[in-house]
Order: structure tokens, then sequence, then C-alpha cells
């Protein structure tokens, strides 16, 4: 017989597992369960809450990082149509204004060159000369001294300098803006107007005897050659007269807001 000169661990292993089978099936081991069993329930309850604490985190975590992503996606949506809205709108409202240069150039016998306003120079500032540039120039026609008008065929301006695709706009309320202008009274009263600080029109060299009203409309008198005569340039809001002077003024005021203008037409007469 060969002798095992070391004994195998693994046949020592399972013979006390064989062991503790047999003795758990028959019965032998039940008290010693009972106390283990006793003593690692608290264990196990603890282990128990931990785990489901562990999944409940997990879940929550989850949970929020999917709401974290839904949030981040819907935002994004709502900006992409904050941008589609605003640009259907500027759309909308460019469409609107060049309706309404077409829809008044229909009724009148004069030509027009349709420009978009590229700049405002004096917009944000304190200075009284308000210039507008626009994209047509000297390609288009365009030359020093033709009206412009809004959409709504009120003067705005005249052109004052002139390149080969852009041209200056000097407003109506620039002081050195000047037209020859007319008041729709029954004397058709003449004058010139300039501009004033850069926020309204006075209209001088009005003959003293003429009679003057507020609200009057004040309109080009068509005595200059680049100007036709009846395009609306404001209505009168004071009346400037002494008895001793030779001219009385008027204190014209625009019949828009000059901030706003994006299209605009330049007369051709």
């Amino acid at each position: 017989m060969v002798k095992l000169k070391r004994k195998n661990p693994f046949l020592i292993l399972l013979a006390i597992f064989l062991l503790i089978i047999i003795l758990h099936w028959g019965g032998v081991l039940q008290p010693v369960e009972r106390l283990i069993f006793k003593a690692i329930r608290p264990l196990s309850n603890d282990l128990y809450l931990w785990g489901n604490n562990i999944s409940a985190s997990y879940e929550e975590r989850t949970e929020k990082e999917e709401l974290l992503a839904r949030i981040e996606k819907l935002e994004a949506e709502v900006k992409t149509l904050a941008i589609d809205r605003a640009a259907y709108y500027e759309v909308l409202s460019e469409n609107e204004k060049l309706r309404k240069q077409l829809d008044f150039v229909d009724n009148h016998n004069f030509s027009t060159v349709l420009a978009h306003v590229i700049a405002q120079e004096g917009l944000f500032t304190t200075a009284q000369r308000r210039d507008l540039i626009i994209d047509k120039g000297r390609q288009a026609g365009l030359r020093e001294g033709l009206a412009v008008i809004s959409d709504g065929g009120i003067v705005i301006g005249k052109i004052v300098a002139v390149e080969e695709e852009s041209a200056r706009v000097c407003l109506t309320t620039t002081p050195g803006c000047q037209l020859a202008v007319s008041l729709q009274n029954e004397a058709r009263t003449q004058g010139l107007s300039d501009g004033r600080l850069g926020l309204t029109i006075a209209m001088d060299y009005i003959p003293q005897l003429e009679k003057i009203a507020v609200s009057d409309i004040v309109i080009t008198s068509g005595l200059s050659s680049e100007i036709p005569r009846g395009l609306v340039v404001g209505k009168v809001a004071e009346v400037k007269s002494e008895s001793n002077e030779v001219w009385q003024s008027a204190l014209i005021e625009p019949l828009l807001n000059f901030n706003n203008l994006t299209i605009v037409s330049v007369v051709l007469p």
C-alpha cells in the first residue's frame, strides 16, 4: 500500500461539507442553526435595507439624469422655436412694409427704387445729426437731392451723398436737412423745413400774414427739381408768430418713428 505523505486539503473540505449536510438533514444542527440565524438576523435586515437604499438611490439618480436630459432637450427646442418665430415675424413685418411701399407707388405717377437700411448713424448717441445708410447707390440711378420715403409714403429725408452701391440719407429732423415744403391749407402756404435737435422739424420763412393752424398737413411743395410735390412730411404741432417779425414759423411733428426704419424707397422724379 502506498502511504500519502500529506493530506489532501480538497478531500478534507469535501468530507467536512458532506458531514455538515448529513448533520443538517438529520436535524442535529438545528439548535446551532437557530442561534446563528438569530445572531445574523439584525445584520441581514441592515443589509436588506442598505441594498434597498442603494437601489432606490440609483433609480432616483437615473430618473434625475433622465429628467435633466429631457429638460435640456426641451430648452433647446424652445430656443429653436423662438428663433424660428422671430424669423417668421421679421419676414412678415418686412412683407407688410413691402406691400405698403408697392401700394403707395401704384397710386402715384412716379418711379421709386426700393432700398434696405443697413446702418443708422447717431441712433444711440446724443448727436443732433442722424443719417441713414441704404444699400442702393449710383448703380441704381440714385443721386444727391432725391427724396426718401417710408412704407406709407411719408418723407423721411433726402440723399446727401452717393456711392456706387450705397447712399447716405439725412433725416428731416436733422439740422441742415432742408426741404421746400407747403401747407395743405387754403393759401397753400410755402416755406422751408429744417431739422431741430434731431427730434422735430421747423418750417421757417412763412409770411406773417399767412394763417397757419395746428394739425395742418405739411407736404413737399415741388419747388425742388429733384423732389415732386405732394409727399407728406408731417403735421403742424405748434405755431410761433411775433407781431414785430416779418416771418413766422411752425413746429412740425413727424408722422412716424425714424428709429424703426428698415425698408425705404427713393423717389425718382
